[in-house]
């Protein structure tokens, strides 16, 4: 699962985000690694369309979360 990948702004729109998608599948798959998930927020278009671009899927399921405490 991938959680908080992001690029600060002024590195945005340059084929980084591109570059570590690859990245992070090759590295997956040499650690046997089948299945990536990731998360990306709804306001996100750009995001998503990267992960769409590279093969991703929305599978219809809401992520969801409950913090056990407070810090």
């Amino acid at each position: 699962f991938i959680d908080e990948l992001f690029l600060l702004s002024e590195h945005r729109h340059k084929g980084i985000g591109r570059l570590a998608i690859d990245f992070i599948e090759k590295e997956a798959s040499k650690l046997g690694i089948q299945t990536i998930h990731l998360e990306a927020e709804r306001h996100n278009i750009n995001a998503i369309k990267l992960y769409n671009l590279k093969g991703f899927s929305d599978n219809g399921r809401t992520l969801m979360f409950k913090k056990l405490h407070k810090n």
